[in-house]
């Protein structure tokens, strides 16, 4: 089985003989879409904070609204699956494997870890009574649960499910490469639509589910402006997709259906959603990047350039937000109420995140990489 997946006047060329691209190649139009993923990151977990944690019961139209955050924001994790895919099949993919995987060592894994220390100590139960006991080889066994899972807080799963995506990339790179898409590549794309995600729980199906995501970015990075001009003419018949998955995931919350011989038919169609989303909007960002005002720009990049530490920090910051906005909440729990504290958690919520990140740069300069990421 094969996919056509550059356009039919220009073969793509084999990764080996294309010139390399240096790192300082920068694509303006990827920092778009990373700053409305991490956007979309933060409004899904500020609407659970506050639909889940900030109400002290569920009444009126909660859920309802939840239905409806879910459809416009649920499984944003995967547009950044497809950004890292992207770059590494774009930049990282001709440098030494060990190369790329230092790098992402310094820019992931060490802020991760320097985060669940923090949080573990400062949360966890069982190691502040091994602190207080003191039991280091209790210490020591939560820290490690807790690295592998992401389990320190219910927003850092996606780190250890990237973190193994990053050690396989050389294998998916192999199944993805050349101008056509042989049938391992497709497999690895349309995996997912049976590999349902599991909720916060880093297992298997997780990692198929978003090495699926991984592998379209990676597809999509190889050569990059080729397979965009591939994309964008077919860009009506990715909306055609992407509306018919929305249509889908409406039908099965009203329905409330979702399990189908053990596969999450909403994470399939969530997965459809996304990934034709995640399209739709790198085709937008390539040919509006230059027409957007000046500070638009500014202002997306930033927020962009901060997106690995809002994602470290934001969690923890939403949770007491939510509780503080969740009292406002009138007792019937109105859909406009709902609404209108999912915002106020949001927006508060991502403020706090990114003054927590600039200051932290202030204060650590370089080094503050090394707790927020980069």
């Amino acid at each position: 089985m094969t996919l056509a997946l550059a356009p039919r006047d220009g073969a793509v060329e084999p990764l080996a003989a294309r010139p390399s691209r240096g790192a300082a190649a920068h694509l303006g139009y990827v920092d778009l879409f990373r700053g409305f993923s991490i956007v979309q990151v933060v409004l899904i977990h500020a609407g659970n904070a506050l639909l889940l944690r900030g109400l002290p019961a569920w009444h009126g139209d909660a859920a309802a609204v939840q239905a409806l955050l879910h459809v416009v924001a649920h499984d944003a994790t995967v547009y950044f699956a497809i950004i890292s895919g992207l770059l590494y099949g774009h930049l990282f993919a001709r440098r030494p494997h060990r190369r790329f995987l230092a790098q992402r060592l310094a820019a992931v894994a060490l802020p991760y870890a320097a985060v669940t220390l923090v949080l573990t100590l400062t949360t966890n139960a069982t190691a502040q009574a091994a602190l207080a006991a003191p039991d280091a080889p209790l210490l020591a066994r939560t820290l490690a649960t807790n690295l592998v899972t992401g389990a320190t807080w219910n927003t850092l799963w996606y780190i250890p499910v990237i973190l193994v995506l990053y050690l396989v990339s050389p294998a998916l790179l192999a199944a993805l490469r050349g101008p056509r898409l042989r049938w391992p590549g497709a497999v690895l794309m349309l995996a997912p639509l049976l590999a349902s995600r599991t909720g916060t729980e880093v297992t298997p199906a997780m990692i198929v589910y978003f090495a699926g995501a991984y592998a379209i970015g990676i597809a999509v990075g190889i050569d990059l402006e080729a397979r965009l001009a591939w994309l964008r003419q077919r860009a009506a018949w990715l909306g055609l997709v992407a509306a018919t998955a929305t249509i889908g995931l409406v039908l099965l919350y009203v329905l409330e259906r979702d399990a189908w011989h053990g596969v999450s038919l909403r994470e399939s169609a969530f997965y459809l959603q996304r990934a034709t989303i995640a399209l739709l909007l790198l085709l937008w960002a390539r040919a509006r990047e230059a027409a957007l005002p000046p500070g638009a720009r500014a202002a997306t990049g930033f927020v962009a350039g901060a997106a690995f530490g809002i994602y470290f920090v934001h969690g923890p910051i939403l949770r007491p937000v939510a509780r503080l906005v969740g009292a406002w909440v009138p007792d019937d729990q109105p859909w406009w109420a709902l609404l209108a504290a999912i915002g106020a958690t949001f927006a508060t919520g991502l403020l706090l995140s990114l003054g927590l990140v600039q200051l932290l740069r202030m204060l650590f300069g370089q080094r503050s990489r090394l707790l927020i990421g980069a």
